[in-house]
């Protein structure tokens, strides 16, 4: 087991913490105006007079909080495990591409029985990240028992009640499983993400290193997910990402191009989905008592919480210039100079359609694993609101998207399922594994020109070595307790 304290990030946010700036007013609804974006991908940037250092909950607390989680797991000491967790928390299990949500007695009784058999769990990259109130720890966990084995990142929200730190939110963020192989991610060349909170940008880096950062963050709205933006450094910017500002990009909605617009100044924008008890310190509500924060005070807390996770809620994007067309319909992009990309807009399957698609989504054998734990009659997935849609490209590949989630709280039935099949003439045939619920897509098209066509979704791209079983994209961090 291999553990270690990042203090190269734990620095960057008690930077982000002390750092000086002014309120500057209240936050923009938009983005920055045209006039202010340039083709530097540098900020320039003002000083100003240093905002008293907030108080945060000691690390060596939060560690030895820590310790006993992850020792009891390798002890098979559950009693000392469960007595960690708060009575309002939610935990989020993932298994490849599946997901399940529960409340602490769900939560409980599946680690009861995982409790029943040895388990060796070992973590890296740890990282602690801390406020007045609550406090994130971010690492890469390696679960294994018997001939089960995933890794991946995973988040542990800690907050403070009456009897001292305790978990609220447990969540494993994504999970590869053992011998199962990846596919490499997009090329920019080929395609990015767009983002639309706080304005239009195209991403030229997801989860972007922090220490990236020149200057005081500026917050863009004032709700979730919070997003800021800060300026980034001219002199640590890898020049291979510095040379996309300036460059003309295509940008795509539903039913194909929206836009055209150059990119201009490079920053990062940070989002995350704050605990509740956070936001109420920050708005000087709850036990705290404390004047609220100032504009510049929360810009700087959001975004030191959306850089402390693994990955983070941090990208590398550009302010967009010399806009031509409406790009706020925008949902990923790519150079101008490429060729044109066709694409397929998702729309409701005609019933007949939507009705063989959905008898074929029920004979899957994951759909038979969820309808074991449905107490009432007929298919679990009635329960919800089956969503099947259809995409006719002009390549002539047809593509069936069904997806249906029925969530009806974290401690009772919960069943997600989403598979893509592919269609000629009228035959269905499953296209890759199922995975966990995805609501209906926006369109497909061959980003790449590999004659596989993606599925996107907002801030997603569904794709896999041997059919759609993966899906890429973009990270919030929710740090708040669904349950």
């Amino acid at each position: 087991m291999q553990t270690s304290i990042v203090r190269a990030r734990a620095f960057v946010v008690a930077l982000l913490w002390v750092s000086g700036c002014s309120d500057g007013g209240p936050p923009s609804a938009g983005p920055a105006s045209s006039s202010a974006a340039s083709a530097s991908p540098a900020a320039t940037v003002t000083a100003a007079p240093a905002l008293p250092a907030l108080r945060v909950i000691p690390e060596a607390d939060v560690k030895k909080v820590f310790d006993v989680w992850l020792d009891s797991q390798n002890k098979g000491d559950l009693n000392a495990y469960l007595a960690l967790y708060a009575d309002r928390f939610e935990g989020v299990r993932r298994s490849g591409e599946r997901t399940a949500r529960m409340d602490r007695k769900g939560w409980a009784a599946a680690r009861t029985q995982l409790f029943a058999k040895k388990m060796i769990v070992s973590v890296e990259n740890l990282a602690i990240t801390s406020s007045d109130t609550s406090a994130q720890v971010t690492f890469t966990q390696t679960w294994a028992s018997g001939t089960y084995k995933d890794v991946g990142p995973k988040l542990i929200v800690m907050v403070k009640d009456r009897s001292g730190l305790r978990i609220a939110r447990e969540e494993m963020l994504a999970s590869t499983l053992q011998g199962v192989k990846r596919l490499p991610p997009l090329s920019l060349d080929s395609f990015a993400f767009v983002i639309q909170d706080g304005g239009t940008h195209v991403v030229l880096k997801q989860s972007a290193p922090p220490g990236w950062a020149e200057g005081a963050p500026q917050l863009l709205l004032n709700r979730d997910p919070y997003p800021t933006k800060v300026g980034v450094s001219a002199s640590k910017l890898p020049p291979d990402l510095a040379a996309w500002a300036g460059k003309r990009m295509r940008l795509y909605g539903p039913a194909g191009q929206v836009c055209e617009a150059t990119l201009g100044t490079l920053s990062l924008i940070g989002r995350v989905v704050p605990h509740f008890g956070e936001v109420a310190h920050w708005n000087g509500a709850g036990e705290s008592a404390r004047p609220p924060f100032s504009n510049a005070q929360k810009a700087r807390a959001a975004f030191a919480l959306a850089a402390s996770g693994s990955p983070t809620g941090v990208v590398l994007a550009a302010d967009l210039t010399d806009t031509k067309g409406d790009c706020k319909q925008a949902l990923w992009a790519q150079p101008a100079s490429a060729a044109e990309i066709k694409v397929a807009r998702a729309e409701p399957a005609e019933p007949e359609l939507a009705k063989s698609a959905l008898e074929a989504f029920r004979k899957l054998p994951d759909h038979a694993e969820i309808q074991k734990t449905n107490q009432l009659k007929g298919p679990w997935d009635e329960r919800g609101k089956p969503e099947v849609t259809v995409m006719r490209h002009p390549s002539g590949t047809h593509l069936v998207h069904v997806s249906v989630n029925v969530a009806l709280g974290c401690a009772d039935f919960q069943g997600s399922l989403a598979a893509v099949f592919e269609l000629a003439g009228s035959r269905l045939s499953l296209a890759g594994k199922p995975t966990s619920f995805i609501k209906a897509p926006a369109g497909a098209m061959d980003a790449d020109g590999d004659g596989k066509l993606e599925i996107f979704f907002k801030e997603q791209v569904l794709r896999g070595e041997a059919g759609y079983d993966q899906l890429d994209g973009l990270t919030i961090p929710f740090l708040d307790c669904g349950c």
